[in-house]
């Protein structure tokens, strides 16, 4: 991971990280109630007023730091357009060594960023404060939880209707959003049947 350590991107392990768990991400509602009430039986939206709440665990300027400081390799960060992936010939390059690595070019990066596509990061376990949220929700779900990070341009194409097979929690940091959400085709579906679930059945 060395690609990704510098000390501008280490800043984020500095943070406090202790509450950034499963209460904190529901509040004002108990994991209890939310567990018993919602969790794989109905959708749940939490308004907030405070534009904020999200940003001690994630703002738009640390994605906006993320993305520009140190080397990042394809797949951890790449582009989608419409819901299709860019041909990562457009904004990565050979990077020379023992072992083939697509290196993302910045300066591709952000002109196809501004030509509508979308950026997608993978923080996987190396954002501390992401990291943090993610191990305190696998403690109460009991699964493995994993995270992405979307960056869009204002006026952005719209994502194509679909249907997920994972259980979604969705943190809105920064910016403006119109969300849609149909009662899926399928209850509870397994990841076999995503092939199956197209847009056209919502």
């Amino acid at each position: 991971t060395g690609n990704r350590t510098s000390s501008r991107c280490n800043a984020g392990r500095s943070r406090p990280c202790d509450r950034f768990d499963l209460s904190w991400l529901l509040s004002p509602m108990s994991p209890e109630e939310w567990l018993s009430e919602y969790h794989e039986r109905r959708p749940l939206f939490i308004g907030r007023n405070d534009s904020e709440y999200y940003s001690a665990c994630l703002s738009i300027e640390e994605i906006d730091r993320l993305i520009t400081c140190g080397e990042w390799l394809w797949p951890w960060v790449r582009l989608l357009r419409e819901g299709d992936p860019v041909p990562t010939g457009t904004y990565t390059e050979s990077r020379p060594g023992p072992h083939t690595a697509l290196r993302v070019n910045l300066d591709k990066l952000v002109a196809e960023f501004r030509n509508g596509a979308s950026v997608l990061i993978e923080p996987d376990r190396f954002y501390e404060p992401v990291a943090a949220l993610m191990r305190s929700l696998e403690t109460h779900l009991s699964y493995r939880v994993g995270a992405g990070i979307w960056l869009a341009p204002c006026g952005a194409a719209k994502t194509p209707f679909h249907s997920d097979v994972t259980n979604v929690l969705i943190l809105q940091v920064s910016g403006s959003k119109v969300w849609r959400i149909f009662e899926p085709p399928v209850p509870l579906p397994i990841i076999e049947m995503g092939a199956d679930m197209a847009g056209g059945q919502l």
